[in-house]
């Protein structure tokens, strides 16, 4: 992907942003919070995991939902 970076937009944006993720992560989570992550491979399943983050709302109060795509 670093390659197709010069050549390609799209590839560049992938690249630009996934550096250092880890840091920027570390920096938005504490540990005292409870988290749920949810990936989600295209906007579709998006749309099908709404249902589902709304039910984990509803039940766990306070609960912080990530969703990835």
């Amino acid at each position: 992907m670093h390659m197709a970076a010069f050549f390609n937009e799209k590839a560049k944006r992938w690249v630009t942003g996934r550096k250092e993720w880890e840091t920027s992560l570390a920096e938005k989570i504490t540990k005292s919070d409870m988290y749920c992550w949810i990936h989600c491979a295209s906007a579709g399943e998006f749309e099908q995991a709404i249902p589902l983050i709304n039910r984990i709302r509803s039940q766990k109060s306070g609960i912080k939902i990530a969703a990835s795509k």
